[in-house]
């Protein structure tokens, strides 16, 4: 197959020659004396400059269109001591083998440099620029700058090539660094219809379009840094962006994509792939001898999400339909999510049960909430519908650690796509739950004479999946936890009753101390008042409402007396969304401190921030508060 670039980059050339462009390797005065950013005067790293420019490709002799090319240009500086150690750059793309879905072509690299009074310049080369392939059907290519210090300008630029031209990747104008220009072209012919979705003002106000409508250009400049706050579950909802969705293709017999929600259900459930599912009987497909009915229909269909979990393999992908016929996934025994769903899907429905799919945006691969037009590659995931009797179950069969009726938090968005027949619509995702953590902390002697804290921990629910997803990135502040307890032991019954069990001791205190201070709750998610800014700019997002209960017990040790402890609190917030109360019990040579918080609401707009940043103030003095333990004086 001939790609047909030139044509269509002359086309940008002639159509473009207006806005100011930058050349690769060469550097303004402006920008190589630049030492601060007058907008973000703390900044250690900026954008001087970055662009890119998409434009479909098309098949030489056949006019059709066969994909997207993106030109991607950037060029960065370091101002300061670059302590985030800039200058390691990802470029990931979605090969998936033989499929070639996305491919980075004429990938270059330099670094211009301070050597004492003088700059120089190095242009990278294989030494430098690494390619890995992943099992996932995602690969990367990693650029390692050399020379990254003060001073130094980062440039590198690359052309992307993506097969699936439905969706616009589009352009962010916002990242971790600030950006002095950031510009963003989209040309696309008549024939070609996108809807544009632009997110944020800044956006919104400096779109260009061409008199005939098929150039897009936006050129933003001194845009400040994204600023993280606490609890924002996915940037990606907030960044300055434009992205797109194809809704006319002209080249096609039927020009209209997508038209209503049940029309693209309909359309979905007409692909011969999917329609294979639901052909011939499944039990005979999949060879089972085993009878899967259970005593009720809540056992039959646990038993039949438990028999697809453990039979298939799932094969990471954001791919929003099938990847294969059901013969091919029986054979492989791997498959996608909707290979997955849909084969439990079909072998709920013919033991009687009323199930849907349900397709998602799961979070972190696109926007949390769904563009309200019926858009097939907004989704990257599937989940099935249950109803048994008022039961409404969500199931996900395609991570063998989940169990009946779990799904991840990354799963768990505001509203989900219901395929079926031609009532295809938007559904709420309202999983029933009970998460959070119970400790109870009691304190003892060791072996050496000295106090430790033994802490018996109960963590139940999507807790235990938050859990899990921190453990597998790794990160300073779980090493040096690590470091602090011993004696650890684990008991996983997570498969049976959704919660694990975990025992540790941590050290307390030295017998020979004078003065005990004891701060038995450091493990409050508000031990330390996350919120101390004055005022909030983007939702506060705590994924799911769960709750945190702390115990701690101890008898007065032996030549110490109890000096002092937490009082008694009751509070909440003025809806009782979020509640408080921590309970003070002291008998003769014993305490008892009993807490409990509850997040009953799992997301709250700014305009609740003055509210909560008070309520977390007032549990933050509560949990802080030591019980102070001092030698009897003879």
């Amino acid at each position: 197959m001939k790609f047909k670039f030139g044509l269509v980059t002359l086309f940008l050339v002639l159509n473009w020659a207006g806005h100011a462009q930058s050349l690769f390797g060469e550097y303004s005065e402006f920008e190589e004396e630049l030492d601060s950013v007058f907008f973000q005067p703390e900044a250690q790293v900026v954008c001087l400059f970055e662009t890119g420019q998409t434009y479909p490709l098309i098949k030489e002799g056949e006019g059709w269109v066969i994909g997207l090319v993106t030109e991607y240009h950037f060029r960065y500086k370091i101002l300061g001591d670059n302590p985030d150690n800039f200058g390691n750059i990802t470029i990931p793309f979605l090969l998936a083998g033989e499929m070639k879905i996305e491919q980075i072509l004429d990938l270059k690299a330099t670094v211009s440099y301070l050597d004492g009074e003088e700059r120089k310049k190095l242009d990278l080369g294989e030494e430098h620029i690494f390619r890995s392939d992943h099992e996932n059907g995602w690969s990367d290519y990693r650029i390692v700058f050399p020379q990254v210090k003060k001073g130094s300008i980062l440039e590198w630029k690359y052309v992307k090539v993506d097969r699936e031209y439905y969706l616009l990747e589009g352009w962010e104008f916002q990242g971790s660094y600030p950006r002095i220009k950031s510009q963003y072209t989209f040309k696309v012919p008549d024939y070609l219809r996108y809807q544009l979705v632009t997110q944020g003002t800044p956006v919104r106000e400096n779109l260009q379009i061409s008199p005939s409508k098929d150039n897009f250009f936006w050129q933003l400049e001194n845009v400040p840094a994204f600023q993280m706050e606490p609890y924002i579950s996915n940037p990606l909802d907030y960044v300055y962006r434009v992205e797109g969705f194809l809704f006319q293709d002209g080249t096609q017999f039927q020009p209209i994509v997508y038209s209503t929600w049940e029309e693209l259900g309909t359309q979905i459930q007409s692909i011969p792939a999917f329609v294979s599912y639901f052909k011939g009987n499944s039990m005979k497909k999949l060879g089972i001898k085993d009878v899967l009915y259970g005593t009720d229909n809540f056992q039959t269909a646990e038993n039949i999400y438990r028999f697809v979990k453990d039979k298939f393999k799932v094969e990471p992908s954001v791919y929003p339909l099938p990847s294969q016929d059901a013969k091919s996934l029986v054979k492989k025994g791997i498959g996608n999510h909707l290979d997955i769903h849909l084969t439990l899907l079909n072998l709920l429905q013919e033991h009687g049960l009323s199930s849907d799919l349900v397709l998602i945006n799961q979070k972190g691969e696109n926007r949390t909430d769904l563009i309200p037009s019926p858009f097939l590659n907004q989704f990257s995931n599937s989940l099935i519908r249950l109803e048994i009797k008022d039961s409404t179950i969500w199931l996900d069969a395609t991570d063998p650690y989940l169990t009946f009726g779990m799904i991840p938090p990354k799963k768990l968005v505001p509203q989900g796509f219901l395929i079926r027949n031609d009532e295809s619509k938007l559904v709420p995702i309202d999983l029933q739950h009970q998460s959070g953590i119970s400790q109870q902390i009691r304190l003892e002697k060791d072996s050496l004479g000295n106090w430790a804290y033994r802490i018996d921990s109960k963590l139940e629910g999507l807790s235990v999946l938050t859990l899990r997803d921190q453990l597998a990135s790794p990160s300073p502040e779980l090493e040096d936890l690590e470091d602090e307890y011993y004696d650890v032991s684990l008991e996983d019954r997570f498969q049976e009753e959704k919660l694990i069990i975990s025992r540790a001791k941590k050290p307390a205190f030295k017998a020979d101390e004078e003065l005990v201070i004891l701060t038995p709750f450091k493990e409050s998610i508000f031990y330390e008042n996350p919120f101390l800014e004055p005022r909030r700019v983007y939702p506060i997002d705590f994924e799911y409402p769960f709750y945190q209960r702390f115990q701690f017990e101890m008898a007065v040790p032996e030549g110490f007396e109890l000096d002092e402890f937490p009082p008694s609190v009751k509070f909440a917030t003025s809806n009782q969304e979020l509640t408080y109360e921590m309970e003070s019990e002291v008998n003769e040579g014993s305490i008892r401190l009993n807490g409990v918080l509850k997040i009953n609401v799992k997301k709250f707009s700014p305009r609740a921030y003055t509210d909560l940043k008070s309520f977390a103030e007032k549990v933050s003095e509560s949990v802080q508060f030591p019980v102070i333990l001092k030698k009897k004086v003879d």
